[in-house]
């Protein structure tokens, strides 16, 4: 595992976040093996939930990880999805390094997951560390997040290794009602016979 910063050395990371951010460090750390495996891919600490200021730097990021910072190259990040709930001022895109990112958002998405994908259809998971989490507990819950055999959902990785309260499960979207069969109506509007 390789924890990527824009500068200055890879993986140094200061107790500080005024620190790294003044820097221009990257908090991103992402499973090297790339087998997906896991239930993440990475993990990204943002220093604040202000997306449109954060997501330019976590794009570059990931395209540098990629091995693909140009354009048309080959893999790079076209599109974000993330879970509503933990961010402030989202945008609709933003332009980096010349392309547009979609960034689209959704209420079922663990919040504290960040989707990112590829044109090929390649994507990643991560890990979205609360910029607030202390120094110790997010470095560990980075570390779990990349690790290529991790099992556990974002939310279940935070409350565990920084004490977080856990989110509750998304709802279950399965048909309500388990005797489909009896629907009396179908029998009228080419649905089933129960014959």
């Amino acid at each position: 595992m390789a924890v990527i910063t824009t500068a200055p050395a890879i993986g140094e990371f200061s107790r500080h976040a005024a620190e790294d951010s003044a820097r221009g460090t990257l908090r991103l750390r992402m499973d090297q093996t790339r087998t997906q495996r896991g239930v993440l891919d990475g993990a990204w600490w943002p220093y604040s939930t202000d997306l449109t200021a954060e997501l330019p730097a976590l794009v570059t990021g990931l395209d540098g990880w990629l091995d693909n910072p140009h354009p048309g190259d080959g893999q790079h990040i076209s599109r974000v999805a993330i879970g509503l709930t933990i961010w402030n001022n989202v945008p609709t895109r933003i332009m980096v390094a010349g392309r547009r990112i979609v960034v689209a958002w959704f209420r079922s998405i663990d919040p504290h997951i960040i989707s990112v994908s590829c044109p090929n259809t390649d994507h990643f998971n991560l890990l979205v560390i609360p910029p607030d989490t202390p120094h110790g507990p997010a470095l560990a819950a980075m570390a779990t997040a990349a690790g290529a055999r991790n099992r556990l959902r974002g939310t279940e990785i935070l409350a565990e290794l920084a004490h977080l309260p856990a989110a509750p499960a998304p709802p279950d979207r399965s048909w309500p009602d388990t005797d489909i069969g009896q629907h009396t109506e179908w029998e009228t509007d080419g649905g089933s016979v129960g014959h």
